[in-house]
């Protein structure tokens, strides 16, 4: 059995997910994963602060007396309840021990030891680890693809932390403390902005002047590239399954010939939401750009406003720029328009019911992202093979999808199935006609590709 660790240290949280792995030479095609353990610590550095544990019931039996952790420090509280556990629509296996720790004051190090100190109490788990992924969120252009974390990887992360000061410095203390707890098994960065280096110099940079954009390194660079990587790859399987059934013209008037090669706009649709335009398997645009705030409305974020408002609001209320930008990033999106709701479901709940703060929620997030997703049409030469929806909002709300759907499909040739849309939570949603592009769910699973990427590079190690 081969597993890889999967890694997303935040700046208070830390999620860590073991993955039983089939993937050959970082081929999606014919592999698969089962998730064997699943991690989440909250709240660290605080009072409050504990891990959740899922571990997948083929594991053998705990002994009975639990060891603590390497950092021999008393744990203040120990629930064990046994759960059977289906949410994780991508697992092979159902049920979980569900083991929830709490301890006072964790830090990141703290966590991962309580972790690495459960993955150890289970027969050989430890010593099935090939590979610790860890996603990255910013690569600038210095990283192009994952890659095996040495001492050069660790500067040029640093050397690009600036850019993202919240994220980078985590995800580095993650890499280094697993560098040092498993010293023989490689670690491998797999970067949020990668997949977005292969963007035009027209999509990437911004109208401004050029010490911004050289001296201060200012351009887009887009982000959720895990995610995308990963449900392009499945979108691209399912458009040619439905090409070689002839369900659609292997030239849809895109211009693609019949050695495959898409065109598709993935819409990622979470509390953090972007829209990507996929060519060829390779992004040539994407909405979020220097940071995450710019796009699509989303959560808590604004997504594209007009900058002059930073200053604006800044000298009116007299406060800081940064204030401004906080407010922006965490107090905007669909919680500043209903003041205080960042649930997609709770939006659709009370919009329904006729509240009008929240129907002009909805009606805000669902014209933004047909409008950019319009745009992104541009940059696939104005014709798509795909429409994919992905992510949270993506995959459960038809509503969400068919009003969006609704205000494009003239544009883009698009036709829903209704009832299909009504039921489906992955696969066609579109009617059969090979005239027109397809329209898709597919889930993402970021872990998966981090254990892909792993395997592609340690693989053969």
């Amino acid at each position: 059995m081969k597993t890889v660790l999967a890694i997303n240290s935040g700046s208070s949280s830390l999620k860590a997910t073991l993955l039983q792995s089939t993937v050959k030479n970082g081929s999606n095609e014919g592999s698969s994963t089962a998730r064997l353990l699943l991690a989440h610590a909250e709240r660290l550095g605080t009072p409050q602060s504990f891990i959740t544990v899922k571990t997948a019931a083929i594991a053998p039996e705990r002994p009975k007396a639990l060891p603590l952790s390497q950092t021999s420090r008393s744990l203040s509280n120990i629930i064990i309840e046994d759960t059977a556990d289906s949410n994780d629509g991508n697992n092979q296996h159902e049920h979980f021990t569900k083991r929830r720790i709490e301890e006072a004051n964790m830090t990141h190090k703290d966590a991962l030891l309580h972790i690495l100190s459960e993955i150890r109490q289970r027969g050989d788990w430890m010593d099935s680890i090939v590979a610790v992924g860890h996603r990255v969120v910013h690569g600038g252009t210095k990283f192009t693809q994952s890659t095996i974390v040495d001492k050069d990887t660790l500067l040029g992360i640093e050397s690009v932390s600036h850019l993202a000061p919240l994220h980078n410095p985590a995800n580095l203390e993650g890499i280094r403390i697993l560098m040092e707890e498993l010293p023989n098994v490689p670690s491998v960065a797999v970067f949020d902005t990668s997949f977005h280096t292969t963007m035009p110099p027209r999509a990437y940079t911004y109208p401004l002047p050029k010490q911004y954009r050289e001296e201060l390194e200012v351009r887009k660079y887009g982000f959720h590239g895990t995610s995308v990587n990963y449900v392009m790859k499945k979108a691209e399987g399912m458009i040619m399954l439905a090409r070689s059934a002839g369900s659609i013209s292997r030239n849809n008037g895109s211009g693609i010939d019949a050695c495959g090669g898409s065109k598709m706009i993935i819409a990622h649709l979470g509390n953090g939401a972007s829209v990507t335009a996929v060519a060829n398997g390779k992004s040539v645009d994407t909405t979020m750009g220097f940071t995450p705030l710019e796009g699509l409305m989303m959560g808590t974020r604004c997504g594209s406003v007009d900058p002059a408002i930073v200053a604006y609001v800044a000298k009116q209320k007299n406060i800081s720029a940064d204030q401004v930008t906080t407010e922006l990033n965490k107090s905007s999106g669909l919680k500043g328009i209903t003041e205080g709701t960042i649930d997609m479901r709770c939006v659709l709940d009370a919009a329904t019911k006729g509240d009008a703060k929240y129907q002009l929620a909805l009606d805000m997030f669902v014209y933004i992202l047909a409008k950019q997703i319009a745009g992104m049409a541009i940059a696939c030469g104005g014709f798509i093979d795909a429409l994919v929806f992905t992510a949270g909002i993506g995959e459960n709300s038809a509503i969400i999808r068919s009003r969006t759907v609704e205000l494009i499909a003239t544009m883009l040739n698009l036709k829903l199935d209704s009832e299909k849309n009504e039921c489906t939570n992955e696969g066609i949603i579109s009617t059969d006609s090979e005239k027109r592009p397809l329209i898709l769910v597919v889930p993402t699973d970021e872990e998966a590709m981090i254990c892909s990427e792993c395997m592609r590079l340690v693989g053969d190690m």
